[in-house]
């Protein structure tokens, strides 16, 4: 079973906020119990400070005792004055209600307790909980300066139970418990909300396209207010209908006009063939079968040049063109009209289809000159070769100057068709132009004033193997 995509999001973000959640109240754990630590520690180093100075003030004596009272577990415990009974190491005594329960002793380095022994008996006091407990506290060493006692040979040692910080820590403990899984369901179900509103224009653009066939190029998906990237994928995808319904419509006009030029030349052999048929002994009858030879070798041309252009629509790879001496092709193939070449203008691509270029070109040029066709190949700027085709004719409109490279496309409508072709040698020159990282263009001719067809293509680069011709 495919998860959605709604799905897939909500989880993961789900998951991640849960982590920082988890990760959040443990920092929230750690800064509180820091903050009830330091708080109590800080008053606990007020209290001795204060005390220190009545000692200071009053005189001291070793026969004095001062009691720091607090509480461990409901137990409220003194300890005793702490003096130092070898080097750093404090000794002092503990009651509990009056009582003395055990006599304690403190590392001063580390101002924790190293052990509380029995005064009876001498040995450690076996209250695991008393020990424990005690060792958790938090103890505060001063040093007491009177006339009474030298510098460190008394000190003052404050402790102060952990219970409240503990009982603290575990109510906040406690709370986080309750809110953070709260949070997270909360949070799932925004995040579930808010990926559903966001990916709603998606489930309308599906609903669209899911209802977009090839007889309904026309509609497009709609395109969400914003600048997101679900507006963008909906512009992209308009774009992308677009270019199909343009695409569609060229096709059909393409199977339209192709079937048109098709029917002709059949119509004209049909309608001799029957003649021939009906009365084979006439004397048109050498007449009709060269018009059905002509009409057939009009619809040879005609499928090649379909078959032609079909290929070079469907193979866009330069993966197998060669180098190739343009100057010396044009030179093989335009017979019988002006040739202007240069050496060492070579181009990488197909020779066959170069060659069919400069073939169209020089047959439309005939078909429409008055007199004279001219071919230039030359070097052009940029690292470009310029092939130019030029005759004396009437020259194309401006405004027809894209139109002649379509399909089908013949500006003289009424011409006859034996003088015209089929309207697929131009279209074919830019297809394969194109395709060699070319341009083609039409223009007046500079020298003889007629129609000027220039094609640009790029140089072969320098190193490139020997051309062939």
């Amino acid at each position: 079973m495919r998860s959605s995509v709604r799905t897939r999001i909500t989880l993961v973000a789900t998951a991640m906020v849960a982590v920082a959640l988890v990760f959040a109240a443990w920092l929230i754990l750690q800064m509180v119990e820091r903050d009830f630590v330091e708080t109590t520690e800080r008053a606990l180093e007020a209290e001795l400070e204060l005390e220190a100075a009545q000692f200071g003030a009053t005189g001291f004596g070793p026969e004095e005792v001062f009691f720091f009272d607090f509480v461990v577990q409901d137990r409220p415990l003194s300890l005793g004055l702490f003096t130092i009974a070898e080097e750093g190491i404090a000794f002092g005594e503990l009651y509990e209600q009056g009582f003395l329960v055990g006599d304690v002793f403190i590392d001063l380095d580390e101002v924790a307790v190293i052990e509380i022994v029995d005064p009876l008996s001498g040995l450690p006091i076996q209250d695991p909980e008393l020990v424990e407990e005690l060792e958790a506290a938090a103890f505060e060493v001063r040093e007491i300066e009177s006339e009474a006692a030298e510098v460190g040979e008394a000190l003052i040692v404050g402790a102060v139970a952990r219970d409240e910080v503990n009982e603290s820590l575990q109510a906040v403990r406690e709370a986080l418990t309750l809110i953070v899984p709260a949070l997270v369901v909360v949070m799932g179900f925004l995040i579930w909300f808010l990926v559903g509103r966001a990916l709603r224009p998606v489930g309308a653009m599906s609903e669209r396209v899911e209802a977009i066939t090839t007889t309904r190029l026309d509609q497009r998906v709609p395109v969400p207010s914003g600048r997101d990237e679900v507006a963008n994928l909906a512009t992209v995808m308009n774009g992308m209908l677009d270019r199909l319904q343009r695409g569609d419509h060229r096709q059909r006009q393409f199977a339209a006009d192709a079937s048109h030029e098709l029917r002709s030349p059949l119509s004209t052999v049909r309608a001799a063939a029957e003649m021939i048929e009906h009365n084979p002994a006439s004397e048109r009858t050498e007449s009709l079968a060269s018009d059905i030879v002509h009409e057939a070798d009009r619809m040879d041309r005609l499928i090649g040049d379909l078959l032609h252009l079909s290929r070079v629509d469907e193979d866009r790879s330069s993966e197998f063109f060669e180098p190739i001496d343009l100057g010396q092709l044009v030179a093989d193939c335009a017979g019988g009209v002006d040739v202007t070449t240069e050496p060492g203008l070579v181009v990488l691509g197909a020779q066959d289809q170069l060659r069919r270029v400069v073939e169209n070109l020089v047959a439309n040029a005939q078909r429409h000159a008055s007199t004279q066709v001219t071919v230039h190949a030359v070097p052009a700027a940029n690292g470009r070769v310029e092939l130019r085709v030029d005759d004396d004719g009437a020259g194309v409109p401006v405004n027809d100057r894209e139109r002649i490279f379509e399909r089908f496309s013949r500006l003289d409508a009424a011409r006859s068709r034996d003088r015209g072709g089929a309207g697929l040698g131009l279209a074919l020159v830019k297809a394969i132009v194109t395709r060699h990282g070319g341009w083609v263009h039409a223009e007046t001719s500079p020298t003889l004033g007629g129609a000027s067809f220039v094609v640009r293509l790029p140089r072969a680069p320098n190193g490139t193997q020997q051309a062939k011709h």
